[in-house]
């Protein structure tokens, strides 16, 4: 093992091959003397992701606390799988190992690489049953954080009915010095073809969300899967729940139907509508099922109206932060979907600009103050194991990353 620190670069992820099945026969007898080793998978992957499983927990429960105390029957509507979802996770995890193959294709023909090495690196960093249960465990939560979710936002009018709209609306007008933000922005948006672009941009964020969470559940970067889980829940309860309850908001695509004062944004709503009648928009079509739902009671999969915070923005933003700690471009990248949905959020009507300003500040705030206040278990082997063998490693894998 002392002749691993002097391999460098190419030559080190060549020689991985030989130096994990030694690597991991001592990682075994430093992690276990017990008769069973998949204990301790098992109690490792409940280790790591018991924060993630703690919030999920404690959500669900205040939901039915909240439920029961205040009288709310038929509030909490909690699923545990969703079709689409399950779907969608299988044609994931297809591609993202597919990719992890094509990737290594220069190699492969190079004659650098082969089948066999690469199945069994990727089977060393993402299908051990460690790995495996902890892809479970956060995907199994997924339904029923979100199911709580919607059941909280739906139940919002019931208690606290939409009163802030009409504060928001004048905040943003003084924010921007005596203009309305979607006033600003029609000149520049307000050709059909933009409109367009913006409004399949905005819907866009339902299939990067769980493209997103999917990721994050497979990733290796276990530090970084921790504190985006956490963060993510962190941003749904405390900004979405919580503070989208004590500002209950309707939205400027509402605005007549909430309050009793003239509806500035009749002009903005009218052109959406001619826009929509010469080709669907996604946005009217919405606006109106989710008004239907409200008024009939209706529980859809992410149904709910609520104007302040925006999680749109919340949770692009949260994209874009995860995304810095894996590669300043995929950052900026994902910073730039984040301000296109800003954007989008005024220019469709679905939001304030306030909404958006707010929810990104608290978003930064939250996930810098996750790993302050969260005391995370020691979760990469690689990143934590003391002594020689752990250095031989950390080098091995930051090695590996440079090639990659």
């Amino acid at each position: 093992m002392d002749g691993l620190t002097r391999l460098q670069g190419s030559e080190l992820y060549n020689a991985l091959p030989k130096i994990l099945p030694t690597v991991q026969s001592k990682d075994r007898l430093e992690r276990t003397a017990t008769r069973w080793p998949w204990v301790d998978d098992l109690i490792s992957a409940l280790c790591e992701n018991f924060p993630i499983l703690l919030i999920v927990a404690v959500y669900v429960g205040e939901g039915l606390l909240i439920e029961s105390s205040l009288g709310l029957d038929g509030m909490m509507q909690i699923q545990f799988n969703y079709y689409l979802l399950d779907v969608f996770a299988i044609f994931f995890t297809a591609c993202f190992f597919t990719m992890h193959f094509i990737v290594r294709i220069p190699r492969f023909v190079r004659g650098e690489d082969d089948l066999r090495t690469a199945g069994c690196e990727i089977r060393e960093r993402y299908l051990t049953l460690e790995k495996l249960v902890g892809f479970l465990l956060a995907y199994l939560s997924i339904a029923p954080f979100i199911s709580t979710f919607r059941s909280f936002k739906e139940t919002i009018p019931r208690i606290q009915p939409f009163a802030w709209d009409e504060t928001l609306m004048k905040l943003d007008y003084y924010l921007h010095f005596g203009n309305h933000p979607w006033a600003l922005l029609q000149p520049l948006l307000g050709r059909p073809i933009i409109t367009r672009a913006l409004d399949i941009c905005y819907m866009a964020w339902f299939p990067l969300l769980v493209g997103f969470l999917l990721w994050m559940a497979w990733s290796r970067r276990r530090m970084l899967r921790l504190r985006f889980f956490v963060s993510f829940g962190l941003v749904w309860i405390v900004v979405g729940t919580i503070m989208a309850t004590l500002l209950s908001s309707a939205g400027p695509c509402y605005y007549s139907y909430v309050t009793d004062s003239d509806n500035p944004f009749l002009p903005l709503m009218n052109y959406l509508r001619s826009v929509h009648e010469d080709g669907s928009l996604w946005a009217v079509r919405n606006q109106q099922g989710l008004w239907d739902a409200h008024l009939n009671a209706t529980h859809l999969p992410l149904g709910g109206i609520s104007a302040m915070p925006s999680m749109h923005v919340a949770v692009a933003v949260l994209f874009a932060l995860a995304g810095y700690q894996v590669n300043s471009w995929f950052g900026r990248i994902l910073l730039a979907f984040a301000m296109i949905n800003l954007i989008g959020s005024v220019h469709l009507g679905w939001h304030y600009a306030i909404d958006g300003y707010v929810v990104a500040a608290l978003t930064w705030m939250i996930w810098e103050a996750t790993p302050r206040f969260f005391r995370f278990p020691k979760l990469d082997h690689i990143e934590n194991r003391p002594g020689k063998l752990g250095q031989h490693l950390r080098a091995a894998d930051s090695a590996v990353l440079r090639c990659q």
